[in-house]
């Protein structure tokens, strides 16, 4: 897979109406920060989940001077064009349109055009917050699986709704949304299990060819429902889930929050048996992430059978030369977007074979 063409209209400082056509290899955007780099990487990630990889509300994304913006995209998949468009509106309304046909909901576009950012602040993923790991997981998930990210979304309305009725001690209407509850995160729970055991083995394998060590590298979920024990199938984890919220009541009462969830989950993230953030070095951390994001692209190819196009967001300077190196190295199997601000982060070697443009004040030269 590789996206060819993108149309770009009214995103972020993109104020004009920007056309581009890429390479279906490397892609290398240069220019001073604050230019429209992130921006650029911003927009075609949109395409692929309809939201910003930065957390930026949509409202945000549309240039403060108009009243929408477009994005189009046309994507080579199995040897077919495809055409992609998201048009979103101040009065909130968000329009899909997948080869000249309107889609009837986000369920339509998520899963047609798939991507893997890689982003200074995912150097975090070893010791920042539990979040940061979710997402990860979340991410690749709905790529495959379309359904899964309206399961998200569900799910974040239910305990939603859940907390009000704890904040109101309206304990009565409790049973109902306990079954939403459950229902919904059993499914969740249960995507994220089966991704978990298929990328473990992946970044082992990433790992051991980073960083030559014989050290193992292991991730493993971590469930508010308790051990893995208890996850034999769907069944299961719902009536566990069930027992752990009746368990969890008087505390969620006191805390007016839902104690119990996949919203509280982590991602396990192991060096010999030992959490990575406590006893791993930065440099085995910084390893680990690029497994991660190397098991990632390996990952979706194993579901869809196309490599996913890679964006690395401003990333290779925050990497010695030895990682980048390996980073460079793998970028021959896929379609990439890389930003930096200096062609000294990259080896001429490497240059040789990369479709090199500036960008300066939203202008792309």
């Amino acid at each position: 897979m590789y996206l060819k063409e993108i149309g770009i209209t009214n995103f972020r400082n993109y104020k004009e109406d920007l056309s581009l056509v890429f390479s279906h290899g490397n892609n290398l955007f240069l220019g001073y920060n604050a230019q429209g780099k992130s921006n650029l990487l911003e927009a075609i990630y949109y395409l692929s989940l309809a939201h910003s990889f930065r957390g930026a509300r949509d409202m945000d994304l549309i240039n403060f001077e108009k009243d929408f913006f477009r994005l189009e995209g046309r994507i080579i998949k199995r040897d077919r064009e495809q055409d992609i468009c998201i048009t979103y509106f101040r009065d909130r309304t968000k329009h899909f349109i997948i080869d000249g046909v309107k889609g009837k909901s986000l369920n339509d576009i998520i899963g047609q055009f798939t991507c893997v950012i890689f982003a200074p602040e995912h150097l975090q993923l070893v010791k920042g917050p539990p979040a940061l790991r979710r997402k990860y997981l979340d991410t690749q998930i709905s790529q495959i699986i379309p359904r899964y990210y309206q399961n998200l979304r569900d799910y974040k309305r239910i305990v939603r709704q859940r907390n009000e009725i704890l904040k109101n001690r309206q304990e009565e209407h409790l049973p109902l949304w306990d079954n939403y509850l459950c229902k919904t995160g059993t499914k969740i729970i249960e995507a994220r299990l089966r991704a978990v055991k298929k990328l473990s083995s992946m970044v082992k394998d990433s790992f051991f060819k980073i960083s030559g060590e014989n050290a193992v590298f292991e991730v493993d979920y971590c469930s508010t429902l308790g051990p893995l024990e208890y996850f034999l199938d769907e069944k299961s984890i719902f009536e566990r889930y069930r027992e752990k919220l009746t368990s969890k009541r008087e505390m969620e009462f006191r805390t007016c929050a839902t104690m119990v969830g996949p919203h509280r989950d982590d991602l396990l993230m192991l060096l010999d048996g030992k959490p990575l953030k406590d006893f791993g070095s930065q440099g085995q951390q910084r390893m680990a992430v690029i497994s991660l994001k190397m098991a990632e692209l390996n990952f979706i190819k194993t579901f869809t059978g196309e490599y996913p196009v890679f964006l690395l967001d401003d990333v290779m300077s925050e990497l010695d030369s030895r990682r980048r190196k390996y980073v460079v190295d793998l970028l021959t199997q896929v379609q990439t977007f890389i930003t930096g601000t200096d062609r000294g982060q990259f080896d001429e070697e490497f240059l040789e074979g990369v479709a090199i443009q500036n960008i300066r004040c939203g202008k792309i030269y």
